[in-house]
């Protein structure tokens, strides 16, 4: 005015706006094995509060990054005092599966006999690949079932890129022998002379039952022996649980007796012309071999009667 002029204080006046809507990032891969996490955040920005939203849900994180261990969608919403924007975009996070731990079930009895199988089944997971074991060796098989003609303890294991998982269970496999075809041996003269024995016997096997034979009438002997006594026809079956064996052979035991001294008859005259003969007889014996010989050496002639050309005692 006319006395002069004055300024008034100095007024701020600052045009607020809403928050940018921020980008979300992700400090590692957003498709991680279950017991891992990753780290989610937006740049912080002063005078803005962050809500977190999990699936379109607001959850009880705050702050501008937090910690992610479950399978969604995430997003947020940035507010201040001139109102709130959502992110400008929504990460999914997803969580791959450990692979399932493998129960393995049989179709059927694990003890059986030589010749049969048994099937080992399990459900091959969609997620892991899969492999049978035998005692601890991998039998590259991926299938989600096994036939086993072997005996073992049989095992599985699943795997994925989060790890791997053994069976919960192993199978043990008993795979019992057919019991094997006997051949009979006679371990002794089977000429039963005088009151003599001869010991019939085969090879042994494990846990089967032995039942001997003479003449086709069973005799008393678990075992892979007999000792005869008696002339016969002797065989042999072999049983088990899974099946029976007849010997491939017999033997024959005869009855015998020691040879009774022989007594010579001549028929012709004992001294003769170069060229000639005579005969000499003996009575045969059932059984007996009967062996000439001359001045006490074999003479290569044999049988109960012979035709002596040359000179000597016979």
């Amino acid at each position: 005015n006319q006395c002069g002029s004055s300024f008034s204080d100095t007024l701020w006046i600052e045009n607020l706006f809403p928050p940018d809507a921020a980008v979300i990032q992700s400090d590692g891969p957003l498709s991680f094995c279950q017991g891992n996490n990753v780290e989610l955040f937006v740049e912080s920005l002063p005078q803005t509060s962050i809500v977190w939203l999990e699936n379109n849900e607001p959850i009880n994180q705050i702050g501008n990054s937090i910690s992610v261990s479950d399978a969604g969608s995430f997003s947020a919403e940035l507010t201040n005092t001139c109102g709130t924007t959502a992110s400008a975009n929504t990460l999914t996070v997803e969580i791959q599966e450990n692979p399932p731990i493998p129960v393995i079930t049989p179709a059927g009895p694990t003890e059986l006999c030589e010749g049969n199988t048994v099937v080992l089944a399990v459900d091959l997971p969609d997620n892991a690949t899969f492999s049978w074991y035998q005692n601890g060796q991998s039998l590259n098989n991926s299938n989600d079932v096994l036939q086993v003609t072997e005996s073992g303890s049989y095992t599985a294991i699943a795997e994925n890129n989060c790890g791997s998982a053994a069976a919960i269970n192993s199978i043990p496999v008993v795979i019992n022998p057919l019991p094997e075809i006997p051949v009979l041996f006679a371990q002794g003269n089977p000429y039963l002379c005088n009151g003599s024995s001869v010991l019939v016997a085969t090879t042994p096997q494990g846990a089967v039952s032995w039942q001997w034979k003479r003449n086709g009438n069973n005799i008393v002997s678990n075992t892979n022996s007999v000792l005869v006594t008696q002339p016969g026809v002797y065989t042999l079956t072999v049983s088990n649980g899974c099946g029976v064996a007849t010997s491939s052979n017999q033997i024959d035991v005869f009855s015998g007796e020691a040879p009774i001294v022989p007594n010579i008859q001549v028929t012709g005259a004992t001294s003769f012309c170069e060229g000639l003969s005579v005969t000499l007889t003996t009575t045969p014996q059932n059984g007996a071999l009967i062996e000439w010989l001359r001045n006490g050496s074999p003479s290569g002639l044999t049988g109960f009667q012979i035709q002596a050309t040359e000179a000597g005692v016979y």
